[in-house]
């Protein structure tokens, strides 16, 4: 199920960018969501800068892995120029 996700993560950078914003941006918020539920200090602006900060740390990362790990990767293995 998951090799077909992550050849198609590797074609491109806006579907790296996808992959990324499932793989990491959505667990990151549902995990600080949970933490921030717990912790009883949960309100819909807190909510809303969750997910803004995990969407934004979710393409950060995912551009930096695209340049600095998966690019290089795919040009030594011989499928980017």
């Amino acid at each position: 199920m998951w090799l077909p996700t992550i050849r198609n993560a590797s074609s491109s950078l806006p579907s790296h960018l996808a992959f990324m914003q499932f793989a990491f941006s959505l667990p990151m918020a549902l995990l600080f969501g949970a933490f921030a539920y717990t912790d009883g200090t949960l309100t819909l602006g807190w909510g809303i800068r969750i997910v803004v900060v995990s969407t934004a740390m979710g393409l950060v990362a995912g551009v930096i892995g695209w340049y600095v790990i998966l690019l290089p990767l795919l040009r030594k293995r011989g499928g980017r120029t």
